[in-house]
């Protein structure tokens, strides 16, 4: 899942959505969980 959501900015702006928006959306994607998800190694 990690990886997945890893590029969400990115995604968010190719989309057409405005900064203030991505940075509401922020919380929901940038947290210590994801920074976990992407350090197991399977």
């Amino acid at each position: 899942m990690g990886t997945a959501v890893r590029g969400w900015r990115e995604v968010a702006l190719a989309v057409g959505a405005a900064q203030a928006e991505i940075d509401r959306m922020a919380s929901a994607f940038e947290h210590d969980d994801l920074k976990e998800a992407l350090a197991i190694r399977v």
